[in-house]
């Protein structure tokens, strides 16, 4: 339930980039016992001796209530960052956070704990960690229908993909996270991750991307299980869409359909309208220049028209302007 005063002010808005601030054992706490020592508690080093010390000072301010009372005078989006920030780490005050916001959801990413495993080889380790992170996601919103847990998906090995996915499922995980890099020598395409797509399809689930920084197509993008035969100004290229680089995050494009829904987190303003005009091109292209078993339906035009994009627009509270939804 909103407050009367929030910042949305009544209008419905829906927050696309939240994250939780993990604390040194917030992962390694969901593990199993047989996943036991499988992961390392979140290393601080690199962050340096004010990590440990802003995230001692959150627990302390959290268990005091005049100094949790003096936090809240702070505005909740320009005040606090960080573990500072209040309902950074907690799932009660999480909620308390949208009352007072009045937003209607929330995406809540996790931060740091991947970088305790998701560039690992050791394929134990690395779904070992994301079947901890999805569960620590899924617990963390698990108890508010408005928080939406972002959980992880490696696609290093399809198969054990498939089970992360319907694991993350059984846990309560409303989005998938997707490396914006190859995995496995593969492009996100490939026929292998075809059950990964169908299930998500069905359970209409989407994948999200969070963007990073910008960089060259990788080779790994053309590995899709059928030869490209798209060529567009007299080079051979896939049909657009087919994998997920972090400068052109065609999310969309993916096999199946229009009913496998994606987002994209954190794109540069000025990198939208490029998105938009390439997603367009990659739905558009005719059917018979789409290779290979699974294909791209026909049906997957109309899902890009023009204007039909679910980015959302927040302007500020007070400009009279209407929220894009």
């Amino acid at each position: 339930m909103s407050e009367p005063n929030s910042y949305a002010a009544g209008r419905k808005m829906y927050d696309s980039d939240s994250h939780v601030m993990e604390t040194l054992t917030w992962l390694t706490d969901h593990a199993k016992p047989e996943q036991a020592g499988l992961i390392k508690p979140l290393a601080t080093e690199k962050g340096g001796a004010g990590v440990r010390k802003a995230i001692e000072k959150a627990a302390a301010r959290r268990a005091d209530p005049q100094a949790t009372q003096e936090l809240l005078q702070e505005p909740l989006i320009s005040g606090p960052k960080g573990w500072a920030a209040y309902g950074a780490s907690s799932p009660e005050e999480r909620s308390h956070a949208l009352d007072l916001l009045g937003f209607e959801k929330q995406l809540v990413f996790p931060t740091f704990a991947m970088g305790q495993f998701a560039f690992s080889s050791n394929p134990d380790k690395l779904y070992g960690g994301t079947d901890m992170l999805n569960r620590a996601m899924g617990s963390f919103c698990g108890h508010d229908p408005r928080l939406l847990a972002v959980g992880f998906a490696p696609l290093n090995d399809p198969a054990l993909a498939l089970e992360a996915v319907q694991g993350g499922l059984k846990q309560g995980i409303k989005a998938f996270w997707l490396k914006s890099d190859p995995a496995g020598g593969r492009s996100p395409s490939h026929l292998d991750y075809d059950p990964i797509w169908d299930l998500l399809q069905r359970e209409r689930v989407p994948i999200v991307l969070h963007i990073g920084g910008g960089r060259g197509l990788d080779k790994d993008y053309h590995e899709t299980g059928h030869p490209p035969v798209i060529r567009l100004a007299g080079r051979r290229r896939e049909p657009a869409g087919q994998g997920l680089p972090r400068d052109l995050p065609f999310t969309a494009e993916l096999p199946h359909g229009a009913d496998l829904r994606s987002g994209v987190s954190a794109l540069p303003g000025a990198s939208l309208r490029r998105h938009r005009t390439r997603r367009h091109l990659g739905t558009r292209l005719p059917a018979d220049s789409r290779s290979g078993a699974s294909g791209f339906p026909q049906s997957r035009a109309a899902a890009a028209e023009p204007g039909t994009d679910a980015f959302r627009v927040f302007p500020p509270p007070g400009s009279g302007q209407p929220v894009s939804l």
